[in-house]
């Protein structure tokens, strides 16, 4: 599992969240400043959130079902 946090448009990132998922890794992205605006990124990622409660119900949900 990956967990791609974005504060700044950071292309690096964003290359490091495609790389991750054509690894067959899911990834959540943690985006609180709402600045993401790619759709073939949100395309690929498991989820998008805004929130650290968001984020923390959604790697335990992620870890429950990918056993």
């Amino acid at each position: 599992m990956v967990v791609a946090i974005i504060l700044y448009k950071d292309e690096g990132t964003l290359a490091e969240i495609g790389y991750a998922a054509a690894l067959g890794k899911p990834v959540i992205i943690f985006d609180p400043r709402k600045l993401l605006q790619n759709a073939f990124v949100e395309s690929i990622c498991k989820k998008i959130v805004h929130s650290t409660e968001d984020l923390i119900n959604n790697i335990f949900i992620l870890m429950k079902t990918s056993k």
